[in-house]
């Protein structure tokens, strides 16, 4: 552009006027100047922009407008959407007729993803909104999510923005990504009279979108009176959303008392079910634990024995395991108050006392376990899968719990021992239930085979017995722990106290079952403690055909002649000693 000369002013003082918004400063500077506003160095920003940039567009820009600035093409819509949240009309105008022939296309321009009659539809005056329409405005434009500046009108609940914009042409079923029409948006926020309006002016009150119709948004933000105004409108109560949940689910599963008992009493079935899962309104409500919602459905006359027992799918579950599962303490006592059965199985043969036995809720499984009066075999058997989960989640109160109501303790003890489960293990021990010397003994031995010296440590201090013997082969655990070839156990036992010369039934001490298989660390150990290589109980000569390990076999000789050598030793020193005794008694 031209730069002509910028007589009394100077170019700086007036873009320092416009950052600044001092308006008299301006006016006596473009008084002097009256062709400033035309001024631009070359990369210097225009006023209108200054104006723009620090905000001060309704202070200045109707005084720029005056003395001849022309805003630039990308300017238009954001000098707009300044004037409409301004609600300044006459400056919109000026606006505009700057504009000329291109008014429409600045109406339309988009800023930050909005364009100036969203802006408007928010919170400008009606009279604003209806320039921008005169001046071309697209009353379906659409923002990034899809909202409309109709749904932006509703959701500020502004009733004559949205009549307006209804009645010049704004499409009433335009939906956003979400697939929300403005009755939906309507729903959520409970405005009755909107939702009136938008009825009145024809919007749709059949679902339109797969999170389900705007009666079940209306019910998951617990607006009662939305709900009660959309069922009026004949919206269907047992519309569902792509899961197949309807807007009784909703409630049931928000917890949401009121409207729930509302729609029961407009007849919405109790017996729908999700498309995919399959899960009842009562499910939603015990897996949400909402104790009331449960009160007011098992009221209900729908609600009979099939419907409390009732299971999902695929995994069969009841809502009493769904309370269970999340420790619904109230809620699982008012299933078992309405009879709901407890030792019904899911698909993985998990009952209700297993699910609050994983989650380590003690008053849930204590409750749960006193009402199983009936079917002691059903009842064992879900004993059976609890212990095992309580304990491996570390709730040593549960497993407390259900080892004194019968739970079998011994599989699961032997099953840790013999794995080297060291944590579960401890559990056991905390909770109380290896305290029988015989359990503790019999888990031991397990321990002893797979070579868990810690496990074995353990069952130790809890008084396990070094002199128990399997059922199999009448070992013990120091022979189990030789014929497995594991040194560190065989140590930790014979400090213990272990029998190191014990026979088993077929005569085998540990060292010769060690010899036999070939475990030359154990065989080092009991040697070191003191195993007899010859003797009433050992034959030199059969333990020594029994090495077929040469390094064993070459342990065995030298250990022999080390203790023929000791005897001989101590034959020597025995006979020096009775010469010196001899000689002293002569002596005397």
């Amino acid at each position: 552009r031209i730069t002509p000369p910028m007589g009394p002013c100077s170019l700086k003082q007036l873009q320092v006027a416009v950052a600044k918004g001092n308006l008299p400063k301006l006016q006596l500077l473009l008084g002097a100047t009256p062709t400033a506003t035309h001024t631009l160095t070359d990369g210097q920003p225009s006023l209108l922009s200054l104006a723009l940039k620090h905000s001060v567009v309704p202070t200045v820009a109707p005084l720029l407008l005056k003395h001849g600035a022309v805003p630039s093409v990308d300017e238009y819509p954001a000098l707009i959407i300044a004037a409409v949240k301004a609600a300044d009309a006459v400056l919109l105008a000026a606006i505009l007729r700057s504009a000329g022939d291109t008014a429409c296309l600045a109406v339309n321009g988009w800023v930050r993803g909005w364009t100036p009659l969203m802006h408007a539809a928010m919170s400008a005056p009606l009279n604003i909104i209806e320039m921008l329409l005169r001046a071309g405005a697209d009353l379906n434009a659409r923002m990034e999510n899809g909202g409309t500046p109709l749904m932006i009108a509703v959701q500020q609940m502004r009733l004559d923005s949205t009549r307006l914009l209804a009645v010049e042409g704004a499409e009433l079923e335009a939906h956003d990504v979400q697939g929300w029409t403005a009755l939906y948006w309507a729903a959520q926020l409970g405005n009755v009279e909107m939702i009136d309006l938008l009825i009145a002016l024809g919007a749709n009150v059949f679902p339109t979108a797969e999170k389900g119709s705007a009666l079940m948004v209306a019910a998951e933000n617990q607006q009662l009176p939305a709900v009660e105004r959309l069922l009026r409108a004949r919206c269907p109560i047992e519309s569902t959303d792509s899961q197949g949940w309807t807007a009784l689910s909703v409630a049931a599963g928000g917890g949401y008392v009121k409207i729930l008992q509302y729609l029961l009493d407009a007849s919405a079935s109790i017996d729908t079910r999700t498309s995919v899962s399959k899960r009842t309104p009562l499910m939603a409500a015990a897996q949400g634990g909402h104790v009331a919602c449960i009160k007011v459905l098992l009221s209900s006359p729908q609600c009979g024995g099939g419907m409390l027992n009732a299971s999902d799918h695929p995994q069969c579950a009841t809502a009493l395991m769904f309370a269970a599962k999340n420790g619904h303490l109230e809620t699982v006592e008012a299933l078992l108050t309405a009879n709901a059965d407890p030792l019904i199985a899911d698909a993985t043969e998990s009952t209700a006392i297993v699910y609050a036995s994983k989650r380590g809720s003690l008053p849930v499984v204590a409750t749960l376990l006193r009402s199983t009066t009936s079917s002691p075999a059903s009842l064992m058997s879900s004993l059976a899968r609890a212990l095992p989960v309580a304990a491996r989640a570390g709730h040593v109160p549960v497993v407390e719990a259900l080892s004194l109501h019968g739970a079998p303790v011994q599989p699961l003890m032997t099953r840790a021992a013999a794995v080297g489960d060291s944590e579960l293990m401890l559990v056991l021990l905390k909770a109380g239930v290896a305290c029988d010397i015989d359990l503790a003994s019999e888990a031991m031995l397990s321990a002893a085979c797979g070579g868990h010296r810690g496990i074995v440590q353990l069952l130790l201090n809890a008084k396990a017995s070094v002199f128990k013997q399997d059922r199999l082969h009448g070992q013990n655990a120091l022979h189990l722990s030789s014929v497995h070839g594991h040194p560190q156990v065989v140590s930790t036992l014979l400090a213990a106290g272990a029998p190191i010369n014990a026979a088993d039934p077929n005569g085998a001490t540990p060292l010769a079952l060690a010899v036999r298989c070939s475990h030359l660390q154990v065989v080092e150990e009991l040697l070191r403690h003191g195993a007899s290589i010859s003797g009433r109980d050992v034959a030199w000569d059969e333990l020594l055909s029994e090495a077929t390990d040469s390094s064993v076999r070459a342990r065995l000789i030298a250990e022999h002649k080390r203790r023929v050598l000791e005897v001989e030793l101590c034959s020597i020193e025995e006979a020096v000693e009775r010469k010196k005794t001899k000689k002293k008694r002569k002596k005397e």
